[in-house]
């Protein structure tokens, strides 16, 4: 009974550390994305165009999401 318990509230928590994590990693991947747009700002192109091109240079953001998701250093 002991290690049903232990067994249970590890996997209860680690339910809340994945979602910390996988917040962290959208804040991450948010703050990259908003550096290259302003960067393109300063370049001269309007902010539709900073933002298309943020995306496109960034590769993929979800893309990006399931490289981590399947490391080993993202649980």
């Amino acid at each position: 009974m002991r290690e049903f318990v232990r067994s249970f509230v590890q996997r209860f928590s680690s339910l809340f550390r994945r979602h910390r994590l996988e917040s962290d990693l959208d804040d991450e991947l948010r703050s990259h994305l908003e550096m290259s747009v302003e960067l393109n700002l300063r370049k001269g192109m309007s902010p539709a165009d900073a933002r298309r091109e943020a995306l496109r240079s960034f590769g993929g953001v979800e893309q990006t999401k399931e490289i981590y998701a399947s490391s080993e250093d993202f649980p």
